[in-house]
């Protein structure tokens, strides 16, 4: 399924004037979206400010919004250049050797300092999407639980952290790593970790009738609690995206969302 054409973002709620303010923001910031890349310095602020409006970008096609600008009409091509972007900052050489706020620092140190949250949920969920699977399985384990706690824009908590060093873990059948951070996402206070966990195990066990049912009840939650209108970001649910993804690859059959919780997992095919 394909959301481009049936202006998901007004059944979301968005205003037309907002989404067209997200859309000529997103425009002037990728005005210096610019090949080569910058100096290692420079990395961290030129993916913060620079290419996450690349994933705006995307989501904005994904709600069905294409930007009318020829370097950004094609907004599935701008998804994968932002998922090039997070393997270049995620594993790129540049975290050899770089200057973060006056601290020299490598690949090994740059896991406790530079932040990773937000452009691993939005890449990881970009690459599903659009069937980058190589990709998608080159970021995901680059996660470990050697990453700093990252609250990201978004007030992520310890335990959503715990969550993807989960995740990557439970791909990469680093058993024993899986089970204690399941362990400690489980006897957290954190619902909305818990009930996404509750999806990712079905999805594990190959249980579809629970993973639908587990997936429909997260991506609600969502929905009601995290989507906000002054940030179309928010628009896709990123790691509900990658779950469904991911319960597809393993031949899962499509989980049976309502149709506005739909709405928020990116789909492209």
């Amino acid at each position: 399924m394909n959301h481009t054409n049936d202006r998901a973002w007004e059944k979301l709620g968005f205003s037309p004037e907002k989404v067209a303010g997200f859309a000529a923001r997103d425009v002037r910031w990728l005005e210096f979206w610019t090949v080569p890349r910058p100096e290692p310095d420079e990395v961290e602020n030129w993916m913060s400010g620079v290419a996450l409006p690349g994933s705006e970008v995307f989501t904005l096609g994904v709600l069905g919004h294409v930007i009318d600008h020829d370097a950004y009409r094609d907004w599935r091509a701008v998804g994968r250049r932002f998922v090039d972007d997070a393997v270049f900052y995620f594993l790129g050489d540049w975290r050899e050797s770089f200057v973060l706020f006056g601290v020299q620092c490598d690949r090994v140190s740059s896991r406790k300092e530079l932040p990773w949250s937000l452009y691993m949920r939005h890449s990881l969920a970009i690459a599903a999407a659009l069937g980058e699977w190589e990709k998608f399985d080159r970021l995901i384990s680059s996660i470990g639980t050697d990453l700093r706690w990252d609250e990201a824009t978004d007030r992520q908590t310890n335990e959503d952290n715990q969550y993807l060093m989960w995740l990557a873990a439970k791909l990469s059948s680093r058993t024993q790593e899986a089970l204690e951070l399941e362990a400690e996402i489980m006897a957290s206070r954190r619902p909305r970790t818990k009930m996404l966990l509750k999806a990712a195990l079905a999805m594990f066990d190959g249980d579809g009738q629970t993973f639908s049912r587990a997936l429909d009840a997260y991506v609600q939650a969502y929905r009601v609690q995290e989507l906000r209108l002054t940030t179309i970001s928010t628009g896709v649910c990123w790691n509900g995206t990658v779950l469904y993804h991911l319960a597809v690859r393993r031949g899962l059959p499509a989980s049976m969302l309502s149709e506005l919780n739909r709405l928020v997992i990116a789909e492209y095919k």
